[in-house]
């Protein structure tokens, strides 16, 4: 066991109310809280709490409270996770998400938590980073996100307490920003970035446009979990399907084609994701095609979900460098002397 300051959320008077609002403690109280593991991430840390009762039968005996750092609290992070588990979890029914117990967002302190489920006995992280996952977890995860598009696929509660639609200025905004994040990429690399990859990036600012048009029509559109790489899932130990997603502070109204392409920046290749995608065995899985060959008609119609996928690499390649250069090259290095 590990000490260190708890915040109230962990308390155990807070703890009981928040169990018995959630229908698992009926009887008895809860006497004792002990930090059993406390690991910090990248944007919060996960607290893992073991917990003593008197006089309670069938009860968790530990769970999982996410904190976020002081040093964050201006950027807003931790409200989207907060509305996630507060407005759209209550509604799911694929179950693919861990039980939340309690979330709340402080908008005067900007202080959140989150008290989830402890999946620790029943599920684990496919792979420790960066080694990618199995094919077999990989067609796992793809459907598991499949199940979670298909459900809130042109959902009515989208956009109206699901979410909300950007406006064309909101939008026009958001391109802005990022043709800015893509100026400040290419300034840092410089010659290191080649001729042939700033013309893709300049192409995909050009098109950015017309790939946007099926979201300002709204609809084929979804709920998206906006950072679903392969360490963002719960895999089951028993070898079901029972997956969980979590980290869900980056969701939104979005294409749910594009989300399997954040796995091909962060652990699964391209090629993984098509196998997973499609049946090996079928004749129609898209080919690459040699060079100096032309495709067919049905040849270009099948690559198009591998073009889209591309597509958001590019975007997603450089929001991701621009950010950790932010939030993780700026922090002080920790002290090595010995």
């Amino acid at each position: 066991m590990t000490s260190e300051v708890l915040p109230r959320a962990a308390g155990a008077e807070y703890l009981e109310n928040v169990l018995r609002r959630a229908g698992v403690l009926r009887d008895g109280r809860v006497c004792n809280i002990e930090v059993d593991r406390s690991r910090p991430q990248l944007l919060s840390r996960m607290i893992r709490l073991r917990l003593t009762y008197r006089g309670a039968m069938g009860v968790p005996s530990s769970v999982i409270l996410k904190i976020g750092f002081p040093m964050h609290r201006d950027s807003g992070i931790g409200r989207r996770e907060v509305e996630f588990y507060t407005q759209v979890a209550p509604l799911a029914s694929t179950g693919l998400v861990p039980r939340c117990f309690d979330a709340v967002f402080d908008s005067e302190t900007k202080e959140w938590h989150l008290l989830l489920e402890d999946l620790t006995d029943t599920h684990v992280i496919a792979t420790t980073w960066p080694l990618p996952p199995s094919f077999e977890q990989c067609q796992l995860m793809v459907h598991a996100l499949a199940r979670i598009h298909a459900e809130w696929w042109d959902h009515p509660r989208l956009g109206i307490s699901v979410g909300k639609w950007l406006d064309n200025l909101a939008i026009g905004e958001l391109m802005e920003r990022f043709t800015g994040l893509y100026k400040s990429f290419a300034d840092r690399l410089g010659d290191r970035l080649s001729l042939d990859r700033r013309e893709l990036y300049d192409r995909f600012i050009e098109a950015a446009p017309r790939q946007l048009a099926r979201y300002q029509a709204c609809r084929n559109l979804s709920l998206v979990h906006g950072d679903s790489h392969v360490w963002n899932y719960f895999m089951p130990r028993d070898g079901s399907d029972d997956i969980r997603l979590f980290d869900w502070d980056a969701w939104r109204i979005g294409r749910a084609a594009g989300r399997p392409a954040g796995a091909s920046i962060a652990g699964v290749t391209w090629e993984c994701r098509v196998l997973a995608l499609f049946d090996p065995g079928d004749a129609k899985t898209p080919q690459a095609p040699k060079r100096g060959e032309k495709l067919s008609q049905t040849a270009q119609n099948q690559q198009r979900p591998q073009n889209r996928h591309r597509l958001v690499a590019i975007r997603r390649d450089i929001c991701s460098i621009n950010f950790h250069r932010r939030n993780v090259l700026t922090q002080p290095r920790p002290d090595v002397r010995h």
